[in-house]
């Protein structure tokens, strides 16, 4: 087709170029013989002129609207220097901090949120430090408030405790306070030039004026005067030792530890598949998700596998964790744990591994749990029942025996016999002889393969008084259901 001038339109040159194409796939394709097609000089195609079409693209150049964003624009200059100066001995050195402390507002905005993305438990540390600040009106935007802050203080541990408690001392010194402070601290130099009393404590600290080991005795002496409220408060602090393991209240991005569950279901060679095991590890999951915790679940894990998988805790940083938890579901024997190649592992290698080679758990509760055999004896360490009339030397003691199902423990490959003698050995050790069990039953005529359900509408119950003291030469009696 051509236009009204003569020349070739854009559809020629797109019929030219879509056959040349169709020509090409066919013969990258397929092995039949084309006809050889004749060439086409480049001077005979006529040069096409188009129009420039302008193309107008919707870009957003804006920058995108950080989460931070309500609470940075709440935050002054002044208040970037507070939370640098809490953050000292933990993402900051002192001499970091003096030369952040004379920078404007948007350097050390841009500073704050650098170390703010290192932080683990992001929402925790921000929580610690506007709480510690005394900026309730942020922690709304933490999904929290004064109140729960002040019943869980104890808890936020990521900041150092001394440079929290100088920080307090630093937010009671008036303008004038802190000139008297700085012609004590450096008698020598009483040109000195500070913008805030953080930078004075810090600088002393740097310079050894203030130490570790006297900082304490000296502000009190400094103070015990002019300021004696002050002095009086620095008295009060006590450091940071705890009689108790602190965890701080949890949140969705901030979990106060790691709850691993290693479940095993599935066993090469003789062991029994374990299917129910895989409820209990979803109830362990929702658990201690409920407690605060980041869950993970391995299941049917190698010997080789589990041992990777432990090693890898290790070596996690759990800094900003408050507590460890592992719970193993799988068949044991005393000391072991079974993996699904068969193959034991001892429990207290995997102990080993998280309480003695992780550095970041180091003073933080490791809790293991393990549901799988450990060892072939019968439990029979209960704890008694404490009821008045089972202490009296003629009282009768009459005893359920569903109660017993729920209180003895069956071992894997337990014959009745070996139940009956369990159940005798918790009545002796927590009721004593004079004691009768009542329980209901089936006809003694019912065979071995029938079953409550199968025979409700024909059963009889029979109730059985038991003595204890009878009971022993009649095990038989009581295995066939014939007292």
């Amino acid at each position: 087709m051509k236009n009204s001038d003569g020349e070739a339109t854009i559809d020629d040159v797109s019929r030219v170029i879509l056959f040349t194409t169709t020509i090409y796939i066919i013969m990258a394709t397929s092995a039949v013989e084309v006809d050889a097609i004749p060439a086409v000089e480049v001077d005979t195609i006529p040069a096409v002129e188009v129009d420039a079409i302008p193309l107008t693209l919707n870009v957003d150049t804006s920058q995108p609207v950080h989460k931070l964003n309500p609470i940075l624009n709440n935050l002054t200059t002044a208040d970037y220097r507070s939370i640098f100066f809490l953050l000292i001995d933990v993402k900051l050195k002192k001499e970091d901090f003096l030369f952040w402390v004379r920078q404007e507002r948007n350097f050390l905005r841009n500073k704050f949120l650098n170390i703010y993305y290192e932080f683990c438990c992001k929402d925790a540390l921000l929580i610690e430090i506007f709480g510690t600040m005394q900026k309730y009106d942020l922690l709304k935007f933490l999904g929290t408030c004064r109140h729960i802050f002040e019943k869980d203080k104890d808890t936020f541990t990521q900041l150092s405790s001394l440079w929290k408690f100088l920080y307090a001392v630093c937010e009671q010194l008036a303008d004038g306070e802190v000139d008297y402070l700085k012609e004590n601290l450096f008698p020598e130099d009483k040109n000195i030039n500070v913008c805030c009393a953080e930078e004075l404590i810090c600088q002393a600290f740097l310079k050894g004026k203030l130490e570790e080991k006297n900082w304490k005795s000296k502000l009190e002496d400094i103070f015990k005067s002019s300021h004696p409220d002050c002095s009086k408060f620095i008295t009060s602090y006590k450091g940071s030792k705890l009689s108790y393991y602190p965890l701080r209240r949890p949140t969705k991005t901030a979990p106060c530890g790691i709850a691993v569950i290693m479940n095993h279901v599935k066993f090469d060679g003789t062991f029994q598949a374990r299917p129910e095991s895989n409820s209990d590890a979803n109830a362990l999951k929702k658990l201690w998700e409920n407690f605060g915790f980041k869950t993970e679940i391995h299941t049917d894990l190698t010997a080789e596998e589990v041992n990777q998988v432990f090693v890898k805790l290790s070596k996690e940083n759990h800094s900003n964790y408050d507590a460890f938890v592992t719970c193993y579901l799988s068949h044991g024997d005393e000391g072991i744990v079974i993996t699904k190649d068969g193959k034991p592992i001892r429990l207290t290698d995997l102990v080993d591994l998280i309480a003695n080679g992780c550095e970041t758990l180091v003073g933080k509760p490791k809790l293991f749990f393990v549901q799988a055999c450990q060892g072939r004896g019968i439990q029979t360490a209960f704890t008694p029942t404490k009821i008045d009339a089972v202490q009296g030397k003629n009282n009768f003691v009459v005893v359920d025996g569903g109660h017993l199902l729920h209180k003895v423990v069956w071992h894997q490959n337990m014959n009745f016999g070996d139940i009956a003698k369990s159940y005798l050995t918790y009545l002796q050790t927590h009721y004593g002889s004079n004691v009768a069990v009542v329980f209901d039953g089936y006809p003694s005529d019912v065979n071995g393969k029938s079953t409550k359900v199968q025979n409700a509408f024909d059963e009889k119950t029979y109730i059985h008084h038991m003595r204890l003291s009878s009971m022993k030469p009649h095990v038989q009696k009581f295995l066939k259901n014939n007292f």
